[in-house]
């Protein structure tokens, strides 16, 4: 079952590639307001619905999280988002672009504390961004961009039979930079 799955994902994100008019790859700096800051990696998918108008789909992973998550929990934090956005042709090499959208963020939470078993919820957060992108060639360009991403999410922590919740706050600015490859 597990190969069938996997096959049809791999099918399933071929398809989705080959309808994108454009493939992302990018790093990406998240400030937050309760879980601090960190770099991460990611890709997304671009497909022009009506002219200057695009549909995106990113994914983005942080690995262990945060400066503070110390040496006994590590939190990666995995961001599978869509959004539409607005581009503004300046010139022929110059486009501005804005707008917003939603992701399901996932926490994988690695513990080696012993005794204690902590897990952060995966939620549903909302994001906006606004950016500019430089063509370098017809197929190459690169883009620039700031994000503020709203997210609320609880962290539960079981020690001996008690249990302890904690609501965060991760809303907060990042920035995205990268290259984007045109079909």
């Amino acid at each position: 079952m597990r190969m069938f799955l996997a096959v049809l994902g791999v099918v399933l994100l071929g398809s989705v590639v080959a309808c994108a008019n454009g493939l992302g790859f990018f790093g990406s700096y998240w400030d937050t307001k309760d879980a601090d800051s960190d770099w991460g990696g990611g890709a997304k998918l671009q497909l022009e619905i009506i002219p200057n108008v695009f549909v995106e789909d990113r994914g983005t992973y942080f690995p262990e999280f945060g400066e503070k998550s110390g040496d006994e929990v590590k939190v990666d934090i995995i961001p599978v988002e869509a959004d539409a956005i607005l581009k503004f042709p300046i010139a022929d090499q110059f486009k501005l672009y804005g707008g917003g959208g939603a992701g399901y963020y996932i926490f994988n939470v690695k513990n080696d504390v012993d005794d204690v078993d902590i897990e952060v919820d995966n939620e549903l957060g909302y994001f906006a961004v606004a950016g500019v992108e430089i063509a370098l060639s017809e197929q190459v360009s690169l883009f620039a961009e700031g994000k503020y991403t709203w997210l609320d999410t609880t962290t539960t922590a079981k020690f001996e039979g008690v249990e302890e919740k904690q609501d965060d706050s991760l809303d907060g600015f990042g920035g995205v930079a990268g290259i984007m490859l045109t079909f």
